[in-house]
């Protein structure tokens, strides 16, 4: 799967807790408790988990009411899931 992505050189936050996401790029907090991290990105994909947390779904919906659900966000899945979901996102850009 990571060889598939190694040509657009992503970067991987395992571990990380997102703290917000801004035009430029995203704010990751360490889980050793450092300095957040600023990370400048065109383009955040979250993958965090295999089955959907409808808490955090309702939360994210909450907080950004144009959001749409996809991935496995909808339904579980796995990561190579979450990623191709990253193409479907354009479908929903104005």
């Amino acid at each position: 799967m990571t060889e598939r992505l190694a040509p657009y050189r992503p970067t991987y936050m395992p571990g990380h807790k997102l703290l917000k996401i801004t035009s430029e790029g995203a704010e990751f907090e360490p889980a050793d408790g450092e300095q957040p991290v600023f990370v400048k990105a065109d383009t955040v994909i979250l993958a965090m988990g295999v089955s959907p947390r409808k808490d955090v779904v309702d939360a994210f919906r909450a907080a950004f009411p144009e959001a749409r659900v996809i991935g496995d966000a909808a339904l579980g899945g796995r990561i190579l899931d979450a990623t191709q979901a990253y193409g479907q996102a354009f479908v929903f850009s104005p």
